[in-house]
């Protein structure tokens, strides 16, 4: 099965900063913005916070900054800066969390408004995105 990287996502104490830094130095360009509510947060990190979700990407590359929204944000910040998760692409992505199920692989299951958004989550409490690569129309 071949598989790749689909983005990785760091959360920062400095999110304006760290955008700046990857457009202006880097050369990534900002793709989209999206608000994250707390309760899916909370599903999927454990964090009860809103999130700005900032989406930056290189050629293939994609990288995702999370802005906590709340008052209470920056302790959490100052836990959790850094690489927060990680896309692992897959052909099948039902046959691959079957595979994972049965292997008894930890996952996490979020409501995504209407799909289920999984996650993996390694022995370090690392979380690893599942997607399903997108079928091409060539």
């Amino acid at each position: 099965m071949e598989s790749t990287c689909n983005h990785i996502g760091v959360t920062s104490a400095d999110p304006e900063g760290l955008i700046r830094f990857y457009t202006d130095k880097i050369g990534f360009a900002r793709e989209g913005e999206k608000k994250i509510p707390s309760v899916l947060m909370e599903q999927i990190f454990g964090i009860d916070s809103p999130c700005r979700l900032i989406k930056l990407r290189l050629g293939r590359v994609v990288l995702e900054v999370f802005d906590f929204q709340t008052t209470t944000a920056p302790h959490l910040r100052e836990c959790t800066v850094g690489i927060n998760h990680w896309g692992l692409e897959v052909e099948n992505k039902m046959s691959f969390i079957r595979k994972l199920r049965q292997r008894s692989v930890p996952l996490i299951e979020a409501d995504g408004k209407g799909h289920t958004i999984y996650f993996i989550r390694d022995p370090e409490g690392n979380r690893i995105e599942v997607f399903e690569r997108k079928k091409s129309h060539d």
